[in-house]
Order: structure tokens, then sequence, then C-alpha cells
């Protein structure tokens, strides 16, 4: 009876949360290429550069099962640069994502730093995501949304008959302020059949509330069957006068799962002197030569680098050749 009474108790302790199901993962990505590079104000170059499709990175991630469906959720992942072995953030140990949160059949709850919910609709806009020297970034810089954002609780809702959506607030953590340096985004996507619709939005207020960035990017793509269309539309309304519409069109295609082919035309429209209108040709191929291997060739050509350069060079024209291992 004695030993009856005591299990039960111990049943209700916190012991008991020890008996749970857990597991911790250690994943990463490597990634290194050779960019050529032309068009800057010293000319042509080469170099080697790390992470050019995918940022290279470490980390870990876990989950302890809680019952019920319901889950705890941490992740911490920092960016290598593996063309000279350091981290790709100075005094940062985990820079890239670092947050712990609550998985339930609900949606998912998590707390710190975390990609911004326009981020996650700009990354599969293409299916290299922002890689390369001509991503899709370079030229819709705003709706990046600062690609990810500290501070910030972000709720991930489950699929509901094809939609899914993402809403985030991020604490501007000023003394004596709520609203300076806050940010808040949402995205809504909606997946029937072989077309995916998404829109995402995103606002930062500056350090002193005095003035608003806000910016919406809508895409679309759809899969033929014998290749794949990407649309994105994107309104940049930034800081001061700062306002842009930007426009992507590409297709894809994939082949006997080992290639996968890429080509799209992007164009910025300035909205204030169009001094920064540039167009840009992207060109990206990908071999994989197992499930986590692949080598990769691409090229970015651009109009008009006085809004911008290539991502890993300092000029118009870049060519990128290289290979990425996941693990």
């Amino acid at each position: 009876m004695k030993k009856s009474l005591l299990y039960g108790a111990l049943a209700f302790s916190p012991i008991a949360a020890f008996a749970q199901s857990s597991s911790v993962t250690l994943y990463g990505i490597v990634d290194t290429g050779i960019v050529f590079e032309s068009g800057g104000p010293k000319g042509w170059g080469v170099n080697m550069s790390s992470g050019v499709q995918d940022v290279s990175r470490w980390g870990i991630k876990g989950e302890e099962a809680l019952g019920g469906g319901y889950s705890v959720i941490f992740k911490l992942e920092d960016g290598i640069l593996v063309n000279n072995g350091q981290t790709d953030t100075a005094n940062a140990a985990f820079s890239r994502v670092s947050y712990v949160g609550i998985s339930s059949p609900y949606g998912t709850v998590t707390a710190g730093l975390d990609f911004t919910p326009i981020y996650l609709v700009l990354s599969p806009l293409t299916p290299f995501g922002n890689a390369f020297g001509g991503s899709p970034g370079q030229l819709m810089a705003g709706e990046k949304g600062g690609t990810r954002a500290p501070n910030q609780i972000i709720y991930h809702s489950p699929d509901f008959y094809g939609f899914k959506a993402n809403v985030a607030y991020g604490f501007g953590n000023v003394a004596g302020s709520i609203g300076d340096s806050q940010q808040f985004g949402f995205s809504l996507s909606y997946k029937i059949g072989p077309a995916t619709f998404e829109w995402g939005h995103q606002q930062v207020n500056n350090s002193t509330s005095t003035d608003t960035s806000r910016n919406d990017l809508i895409t679309g793509r759809y899969d033929f069957g014998f290749a794949t269309a990407h649309v994105g539309f994107g309104i940049s309304r930034g800081m001061g006068t700062t306002n842009s519409r930007d426009f992507l069109i590409g297709f894809s295609k994939r082949v006997a799962a080992v290639h996968e082919f890429y080509l799209a035309y992007q164009h910025k429209n300035d909205l204030n002197q169009h001094q920064f209108n540039a167009t840009g040709i992207i060109a990206d191929y990908g071999y994989f030569i197992s499930k986590r291997t692949n080598l990769y060739v691409a090229a970015f050509w651009l109009s008009n680098h006085r809004f911008t350069t290539t991502k890993f060079g300092t000029g118009d024209r870049e060519l990128d050749i290289g290979i990425r291992h996941l693990f």
C-alpha cells in the first residue's frame, strides 16, 4: 500500500517530467564556392566565399514530448565561414536562430531570435532560396524584413484546409518606451493543388518611433508539370523616402531528381528619383550527387549597381561555382 502511494505521488511530481521522451539533434550545412565578379570599381576579381547557395551553419535543436500532442522545442543556430573557419557574426554565439517554445496541435509559439514572417515568404520564392549572387533579396532588400528579428514572439499556425499563417511581434527593448524599435509582421499562405500563394507584411519602427517602414510581398508558384513558375511582387515603403515596387518572374525545372534549373528576371522601380531603378537576370543550376550534397553554378547580371551590387561581389556581374553539403 505504501509503495502504491509513493508511486502515485511521483507520477504527479516534477520528477515525472523526466519520464517523457526527448531528443536533441545536431545539424548543419557546409557550403563554399569560388566567386568571379566584374563591373566593380576595381574591375574583375576572384575569391573564395562561404555560404554561396546556403549560409554555412551548425546548430542544435531539441524537443521534449509533454503528452497530448504538446512539446517543448528549442533551436540554437550559428553561421560559420567555411573558407576561414570563423563565425559569420562577431561576438555572437548563435547569431542566426535562438529560441525556445511550445508546439501543440493548435500551432507553435516561440520566443527569441528567429526569421521574420515576410522572409519566410521571400525565401521559397525560388527553388534555391535567397541564394547566389542574384538572390531575390538583392533587389527586394526591403521585402526581406530584416531577415530575422530579435526579441520576437512568433506564432506558426497548423495547416487548415491549405491555409497557414505566421504572426510575430518583436519587442524594441528600449528603456522607457514600448514603441521604439518594435516590429510587427505576419504572413498567410494557401496551397491548392499545384498552386501556392503567399502574402507577407513587416513593419518596423525606428529607434525614436518617429518613422516606420512597411513592406509587403506577394508571391505565387505554380507547378505545370514540365516546369514551375515563380512570381513575386513587392511594395517597399522604407524609412524616409525610400520607396519602391519590385517584381520577379522565374521558371524552374527538376530533371531526373538530380538536376535543378532556375532562370529569372527581376526589376526594381525606384519611386523617388528613379536613380535606383535596376534589372537583374538570374541563371542557377544545381547537380545533386547525393541526397545531401550538390554542386552548383550560378550567374547574375545587374543593370544598375548604384542601388546594390551582386551578393558576393562589388560590381554588376557575378559567377558562382561551388559545393554544398547537409549533415
